[in-house]
């Protein structure tokens, strides 16, 4: 979870008001180019399962703010990006906590059937920046491990400074490797083939090992924090107890090919046999192929029980936390959340989260 203070932690656990804040900074410097730009409603979201991470659409409620040139700080041309954060009225006064940097990437004006106007920026990470910037084939550069070669990637297409933080152990870079394609997808492809992951919202990349299930970072009840919780059961959906995962990598297919082999979940027990095919760009070498395939069952499998929720908005909560859910019914379950999105004007955020599966 987000690191909190006393006088806010206090505040999140009863009925609060959401505060939200909004300043506009320079990429290159950071400098504050607007302080406080007035947000009235919108939605900001977070989810795992985007290549691209997080995304915003804001009502703005001061129409004067919409660029007249590409100099104009919302434009999306003027290497300006929005520091949002979320948190809540205290006893002191307004307390929030950083969320993230997002780009602008569309404004528009609308008039409504009273004769008011609308204001909306949509805004995204640097991920999809760099997924338009390309004019070549992309290639290994010698010595680079794959890490070394997502920084260049993403320091080449981005045209401001670009913080790192790598909490993963380097991994070796077949020097055969190419990609035609952009450099957000060739530094996702690269990540995949070692199985870990790259994430990047206006000028921060941030590269670490995927998400698991661990250590319950907070417990929310449906008596209290949660509001709804609507559970799936079933072989629909995304569940698989199978992950095959060819890789091209630069001297053929590398196959990872990993199955639930024990409970009642178990490939071609009572469960049957159901099959994730997918193909990916790689490289990637026979152990990294399992490990990532292996890594996928857990999601696919688990996949059998999901769960959607609604709750009184916590920003201190953040995609790859666990968190305990305890309901009427059962035994609390653990999940990893996988999805947040905070609705502006109301007093409610939807989660998505993967149940732990203890009977696979």
């Amino acid at each position: 979870m987000r690191p909190s203070t006393a006088t806010l932690d206090a505040a999140l656990s009863g009925s609060y008001g959401l505060a939200l804040t909004c300043a506009v900074r320079d990429c290159f410097t950071d400098a504050v180019v607007l302080p406080d730009v007035p947000i009235s409603a919108g939605t900001l979201r977070q989810n795992l399962t985007d290549p691209f991470g997080w995304s915003a659409s804001l009502t703005i409620a001061d129409p004067s703010l919409l660029p007249t040139s590409p100099a104009d700080p919302l434009s999306g041309f003027a290497g300006t990006y929005l520091d949002i954060a979320l948190g809540a009225y205290t006893a002191t006064g307004r307390e929030v906590l950083p969320m993230v940097r997002l780009l602008p990437n569309a404004v528009e004006l609308s008039r409504d059937g009273d004769g008011g106007y609308a204001f909306t920026l949509e805004a995204v990470s640097g991920a999809q920046w760099c997924a338009t910037s390309w004019d070549n084939v992309l290639a290994a550069v010698p010595g680079e491990t794959v890490q070394d070669t997502v920084r260049r990637l993403v320091a080449d297409a981005l045209p401001w400074p670009v913080a790192v933080t790598d909490t993963t152990t380097p991994a070796t870079l077949d020097p055969a490797w190419t990609f035609d394609g952009d450099p957000w997808s060739a530094a996702s492809a690269l990540c995949e083939g070692v199985n870990i992951v790259c994430e990047l919202d206006a000028n921060r990349l941030t590269i670490r090992d995927p998400y698991l299930i661990g250590v319950p970072a907070a417990t929310w009840s449906t008596g209290d924090q949660i509001s709804a919780l609507d559970t799936e059961a079933g072989r629909g959906g995304s569940f698989a107890n199978r992950v095959r995962v060819t890789f091209d990598s630069p001297t053929g297919p590398v196959v990872g090919d990993v199955t639930q082999n024990a409970g009642p979940l178990a490939y071609g027990g009572n469960a049957g046999k159901v099959t994730l095919r997918i193909d990916r760009p790689g490289p990637a070498n026979p152990a990294t192929a399992a490990v990532f395939a292996a890594d996928l069952l857990r999601t696919t499998a688990a996949a059998w029980r999901t769960s959607a929720v609604t709750a009184r908005p916590d920003p201190r909560i953040s995609c790859g936390d666990t968190l305990r859910i305890a309901t009427p019914t059962g035994t609390p379950l653990d999940h990893l959340v996988t999805y947040t999105e905070w609705a502006l004007s109301s007093d409610a955020m939807r989660l998505g989260v993967r149940t732990d599966d203890d009977s696979a």
